[in-house]
């Protein structure tokens, strides 16, 4: 299978609007996990709003998507962009609830490249083109018409496409507004374009006129995996037949598809459906790729302005969508009409003629020329130099002068939000001046990077927000084990007794590590891995590495362990002055996905989000051979779910900042209430307990800002923790909380860190 050997990005956007944030492009290593399973990440954000601070929104709601969709390397590429997107519609949402006058509301469309596979995604109006070799692929079929945005009291549907590369190939993501100022044929006709200057040209041009942005990404193939590309009439035709074809590598069933290749006069017949999937697939347009090459272009003749013709409306086929949910369809292609999509003769390259040498007539008569015409052509010569010169430094003061004061305007606005914000009675208030604060200050340093005064009111702003949202800071973060760089997914830490056991998935190994008497130094035990995928126990081979839970003995279970579990459904425990071994565990074939493993009473708890259940084992002895039984006594939706914990309660932490709460699998009315925050990338929940029995304490990790919120068991909130360095305790991947001895031990994608719990502050 060939690979993308170069992919480049430009955003195309109205030169008002460049300090908005409207693109991100993020192309992980290609050694690490994330980039393995997750590939690499194009998006495009259009956001509206009537409010201030819309450059720190912009780049806030991208941060939420690249966070969200990379924080795990397992699932599928669609259920990881679905949180991301419903994680951008949370972002907004709050914004809305902050300022109401604002209405912010956002469309996003995002690409990512995995492998030869294009998976496209869109949130709100937008358009997709695909330029392969042969056609032009435009998702969906039919221009998006009115519906929901990002940020509306409902989220959007979020519609996803598939297709894979045949060659070199150019996408163009675009907001639904540009089939306004451009139709379909002529943007098929600008990514199909091989002149990208000229493509460029043309959409920067109504990206002035409009404020309309869009982002082209181009893919460069390996050439030799492409010898030969069959021309659309080439394709064979063959009946689309529910439930054919191979599943894509990495994904799961639902992306189950059939190549099919369909008539244009068939188009107005229902399409027949397989119900497999909860998402309703969307159908796309295939515009045959007659773009005429650079050469065939210099030597026809360019009409004039006048004469050019308007482009005719690209009449869309009317396709007709089954109710019942099926596989998603790898892209329709249109056999006829096929017709010619040309760019406008007026935005033709322009054709450079070679310089021609002069001939000898025409250096007689330079000789002939008056000698006084040749000493004034001299002193023009001299004094254009010195009199652009001149200009220029003119130019250039008179814009330092300008620069400078919009320099100064910006830093007194600034200052002035800052004042402002701190003499506010109103929570909500004070972070929307905070947040014009914020934004003036990115603008300021656009013009200034690096400006010690701009450091100086970010810090100031920092505490202000501090203040605001009740931020206890954590002094003694002692970090216990720094990792390396390298191919490391750290996921799970357990803390027992002294032992120290981290999982890293990108290793697919468990690491034992030993707290000396002070619990401040960690030391390995052993010189290996305690397990490590590939490695052979008896006549079994430890798989990828999932997740671990430690067991107390008692309540039926005869010794204290460490149970891991692997991909290949093994179940292995760890026993001090036991060992390593291999323990039954029944009822696999029920399992799709599990993610999560707990324990309570000497049962073990497995949360598998994609079966939509929790499945609770009764322990047999030393090991779970007894088949085991739902937890939930009715439906519960566990999509976007990232973690779970039990104090005889079960609490499920989803991606976009909710909580369940479960009781003998019914569900308990919870909420949280008080919190003057909100949560960005939330990946840990912990349920307290103090030496077995239940404490009214709920602590929740936050990635994306650093920090521990803590919560009473009935939703009130308490505080948020964080080290006074909020780097430390970013990209946080485990919380572990041992309340008997007041500690946090906080693992993320940089090590493992511990810090004392702090006494809650005194009420004044």
């Amino acid at each position: 299978m060939a690979l993308p050997r170069r992919i480049t990005a430009v955003e195309i956007s109205a030169e008002r609007d460049r300090h908005v944030y409207h693109a991100r492009i993020v192309e992980p290593e290609a050694s690490t996990p994330q980039a393995r399973a997750r590939g690499n990440l194009h998006v495009l954000l259009n956001l509206s709003g009537a409010g201030g601070g819309r450059s720190r929104l912009s780049r806030q709601v991208l941060n939420v998507i690249q966070a969200t969709y990379y924080e795990q390397t397992t699932g599928s590429v669609t259920q990881s962009l679905t949180q991301a997107l419903l994680a951008a519609h949370d972002t907004l949402r709050r914004a809305n609830v902050t300022t109401p006058q604002a209405v912010w509301q956002a469309s996003v469309a995002c690409l990512v490249v995995r492998g030869r596979d294009l998976f496209i995604g869109h949130a709100g109006p937008a358009l997709s083109f695909v330029a392969h070799p042969d056609a032009v692929d435009l998702f969906p079929a039919k221009p998006p018409e009115a519906e929901a945005y990002l940020g509306d009291p409902s989220p959007p549907d979020i519609e996803f496409f598939h297709t894979q590369l045949r060659g070199d190939t150019t996408v163009l993501l675009a907001e639904a507004g540009w089939l306004g100022h451009a139709s379909a044929r002529e943007m098929a006709a600008v990514a199909a374009s091989p002149d990208p200057d000229a493509s460029a040209d043309y959409l920067r041009e109504i990206a002035e006129r409009t404020g309309l942005a869009c982002l082209v990404i181009t893919i460069e193939t390996e050439p030799e995996a492409w010898s030969h590309i069959p021309r659309v009439d080439e394709e064979p035709h063959r009946e689309a037949s529910a439930g054919a074809g191979e599943a894509i590598a990495g994904e799961d069933e639902r992306f189950a598809q059939t190549r099919a290749t369909v008539p244009i006069e068939e188009m107005s017949e229902p399409l027949s459906r397989a119900r497999a999937t909860p998402y309703i697939p969307r159908s796309v347009t295939r515009i045959p790729r007659t773009v005429p090459s650079r050469e065939q272009r210099a030597v026809e003749p360019a009409e004039a302005p006048s004469q050019r013709p308007r482009p005719e409306p690209v009449m869309e086929p009317e396709v007709e969508i089954a109710a019942e949910p099926g596989p998603l369809p790898e892209p329709f292609r249109w056999e006829k009409p096929t017709f010619s999509v040309r760019w406008p003769a007026w935005r033709l390259p322009r054709i450079s003629i070679p310089w021609r040498r002069r001939g000898k007539a025409e250096a007689r008569i330079a000789r002939a020329e008056p000698q006084g015409s040749s000493r004034w052509a001299v002193i023009v010569a001299i004094l254009i130099p010195l009199m652009t010169a001149l200009l220029v430094t003119g130019v250039y003061w008179q814009r330092g002068a300008e620069r400078a004061r919009q320099l100064q305007e910006l830093i007194a606005g600034a200052q002035a939000q800052v004042v402002a914000a701190a003499e506010s009675e109103d929570p909500a208030r004070a972070r929307v001046m905070l947040d014009e604060a914020e934004g003036l200050l990115e603008e300021a340093e656009l013009l200034h990077p690096g400006l010690p005064e701009i450091e100086k009111l970010r810090l100031q702003i920092q505490e202000q927000r501090d203040r605001i949202s009740q931020v206890q800071l954590l002094y003694l973060v002692l970090p216990l084990k720094e990792f390396g760089k390298g191919d490391r997914d750290p996921s799970r830490v357990v803390v027992n007794e002294g032992h120290v056991f981290i999982l890293d998935r990108g290793l697919d190994q468990v690491d034992h590590y030993q707290l000396d008497e002070t619990g401040d130094t960690l030391s390995p035990v052993g010189d290996e891995p305690l397990l490590k995928k590939g490695q052979l126990l008896g006549e079994t081979t430890v798989g990828e590495m999932v997740d671990m839970v430690w067991v107390p003995a008692g309540d039926g279970r005869p010794v204290s362990a460490l149970l891991v579990l692997d991909a290949s459904g093994n179940l292995w425990q760890w026993a001090e002055n036991v060992g390593l071994t291999s323990i039954s565990i029944a009822a696999t074939e029920q399992w799709r996905y599990p993610q999560r493993l707990e324990t309570y009473l000497g049962r073990l708890y497995l949360m598998d989000p994609q079966a939509n259940t929790i499945l609770r084992y009764p322990p047999a002895g030393s090991d779970y051979s007894i088949s085991p039984e739902p937890y939930f006594t009715q439906y519960v939706d566990l999509a976007g779910a990232v973690d779970f914990s039990i104090d005889g309660n079960i609490w499920i932490l989803f991606a976009d900042g909710r909580v369940l709460k479960f009781f003998q699998g019914e569900r308990q009315p919870f909420l949280f209430t008080g919190f003057p925050d909100k949560f960005r990338a939330p990946v840990a929940l912990v349920a307290g307990r103090r030496e077995g029995a239940p404490t009214d304490r709920l602590y929740i990790g936050d990635a994306r800002d650093g920090r521990i919120i803590e919560f009473s068991k009935d939703g009130a909130f308490i505080r948020q923790l964080r080290p006074s360095d909020p780097s430390l305790f970013q990209d946080m991947r485990s919380l572990y909380v041992d309340e008997t001895n007041k500690v946090f031990y906080v693992l993320t994608k940089r090590g493992l860190y511990k810090a004392p719990i702090p006494a809650p502050p005194q009420s004044p």
